[in-house]
């Protein structure tokens, strides 16, 4: 996860382009929502939702008519404090919220005991693991153990990541990169970036950005069809966040449907 989580205030102008990134999933996530509410069925949701619930609240603000229900999971002792009262504010007639004092890999591996989940509906149907960190050894450990689960996500279910993709683990980002080169996507366009055009035209920019994504994304699939499972990819939306002296770092964020 990111840095210096206490100090980072998502809700500022200088973070404009991640609350826009909420836009890219609901799109992916709308499927899913008019489903569930015509069948009148709760929306389970684990998510680490930091002080604010930024993420949470505008899911609400959007599909007003579902029903849901958000586990969250934060394990820094100041912030979870601090999201543990504005939880409160949120809950309402078709919201319920409980926040876990855990870290997300002890929920992943179904290490928790939720108040609101019947023993019929106990999985979710949104997994948001928005890390905002680099892409690595541990990561891929925790989405193995959360897709070797056969109940952790429901089927029809939509599993979401965010990564930093300006730098991560040497080791890692070049074998994602070469997975990436080999991805069937490799030749389409199939990754939503917001400076598209402006990355094509600089110098200093990487061309491996996009490739790395793909990596990314595939390797997800991999995963998942190693333990039997079908994930259908989203685009994956590569969007920019303030960095030193001016500089702007790409930023991903990748969606998958299950369909088994």
């Amino acid at each position: 996860m990111a840095k210096n989580v206490e100090v980072i205030d998502w809700a500022s102008p200088a973070r404009k382009a991640k609350r826009d990134n909420d836009l890219y999933i609901n799109r992916d996530l709308k499927k899913l929502m008019t489903y569930r509410e015509y069948r009148n069925q709760p929306v389970n949701v684990l998510s680490l939702p930091a002080e604010k619930w930024l993420w949470e609240s505008q899911l609400i603000q959007n599909f007003p008519n579902n029903k849901i229900n958000f586990l969250g999971t934060e394990s820094n002792p100041v912030v979870y404090k601090k999201a543990l009262e504005v939880a409160t504010t949120i809950n309402g007639k078709n919201v319920k919220t409980e926040l876990l004092p855990n870290k997300w890999e002890e929920v992943v591996v179904r290490d928790f005991n939720s108040r609101m989940f019947n023993p019929t509906d106990a999985g979710f149907d949104i997994i948001y693991g928005d890390f905002m960190g680099t892409f690595n050894r541990g990561i891929i450990g925790y989405i193995e153990e959360l897709l070797s689960d056969t109940e952790m996500l429901k089927p029809l279910g939509n599993i979401i990541f965010t990564f930093m993709l300006a730098r991560g683990c040497k080791y890692t980002r070049e074998e994602t990169i070469k997975i990436g080169e080999k991805s069937a996507y490799r030749h389409q366009l199939y990754v939503d970036d917001d400076k598209m055009w402006l990355r094509n035209t600089k110098n200093n920019t990487s061309n491996l950005v996009h490739t790395y994504a793909l990596g990314i994304m595939e390797t997800v699939v991999l995963i998942a069809k190693k333990f039997g499972k079908v994930l259908i990819p989203a685009k994956p939306h590569v969007y920019y966040s303030p960095g030193a002296n001016g500089a702007e770092l790409p930023e991903g964020s990748f969606c998958f449907t299950r369909l088994k």
